[in-house]
């Protein structure tokens, strides 16, 4: 399906859910990742690693972050008991809440309230600082 028939597709199924006001909503943001899952089929988990992040605004402004990947443990039980989980602590890595789609707007298309996601602003650039600094 071509790029007019995902969006012709999108709209139909928002009209369902919030009304006609669908055709007014316009795509703001491609998020684009490479994902690895990882499953243990001894302990019904999985491990999901997004890494190779671009953002695309629509305008033609892009940005990419190589240096970044993100892992989400998902788990029937505690995440604390994963051995990965483990071995991210034991590294000082540190469980935080991330979410690209308001990375990415906030980075290339500005939000009214930065300071909502000023940590993540921070954690990027020690990320970013760390590779190349």
């Amino acid at each position: 399906m071509d790029e007019m028939g995902h969006l012709e597709e999108s709209h139909e199924f928002l009209e369902e859910l919030i009304s006609s006001d669908a055709a007014s909503l316009k795509p703001v943001l491609n998020t684009g990742f490479t994902r690895i899952t990882l499953v243990n089929l001894q302990h019904a988990g999985r491990i999901t690693v997004d890494y190779s992040i671009t953002w695309n605004n629509l305008k033609g402004e892009c940005l990419e972050m190589p240096y970044l990947a993100i892992a989400e443990i998902k788990s029937e039980k505690s995440t604390a008991l994963s051995p990965f989980f483990m071995q991210l602590k034991s590294h000082g890595i540190r469980s935080t809440a991330f979410s690209k789609y308001v990375t990415g707007m906030a980075l290339l298309n500005g939000a009214p309230k930065q300071n909502n996601i000023k940590p993540e602003f921070l954690l990027l650039n020690r990320f970013r600082d760390g590779i190349t600094g």
